[in-house]
Formats: C-alpha cells, sequence, structure tokens
C-alpha cells in the first residue's frame, strides 16, 4: 500500500522543489536575508511514516510491483508469440 502511494509523495515534492526554485543553487537568489538549513525530506519515508511502516518495508514492496510487471509483461509477450496448434 505504501509503495502505490508513494507517487502521491513525489508530487508534492516536486511541488516544493517548483515552489522554491528561484533560490536553488545557480540561480539568482530573489530573497534577502538568512535561511535556517532544512532536513530533506524523502517521499519514501513520508507514505512510510504514514502507513506507520519502515521506508525498508516500503521500498521492498516497491520492488516487488517492479517485479510482478516485469512477470506480467514477460508472460504476455510469451503467450502471444505461442504457436496456436500446441495449444
Amino acid at each position: 500500500m505504501a509503495a502505490r502511494i508513494k507517487p502521491m509523495f513525489e508530487a508534492l515534492a516536486k511541488e516544493r522543489q517548483i515552489e522554491h526554485g528561484g533560490t536553488a543553487p545557480g540561480k539568482g537568489k530573489n530573497t534577502v536575508g538568512k535561511f535556517a538549513k532544512s532536513e530533506p525530506v524523502h517521499s519514501r519515508d513520508e507514505a512510510a511514516k504514514a502507513l506507520n511502516v519502515s521506508s525498508r518495508t516500503v521500498h521492498s514492496a516497491e520492488n516487488v510491483i517492479i517485479k510482478a510487471r516485469m512477470i506480467s509483461f514477460r508472460q504476455s509477450n510469451l503467450a502471444r508469440f505461442r504457436c496456436p496448434t500446441l495449444h
């Protein structure tokens, strides 16, 4: 479940990046004064916290989903190229 909601947190992180793009390294600063350095936020950690699991569990679940999609893709391609007379 956490692996499936991670894209939502990634989208929120992307919005934060766009919002703070004016102060990114290599760009001119459009603000005056010193700011406290904030800790990076990882979408995997946010998804894990939302569902009360570890971030390692989220990572493992993502790998399971990826491998399942690969197996499904391979099986669908094999089924497409099977000889109909051998069924």
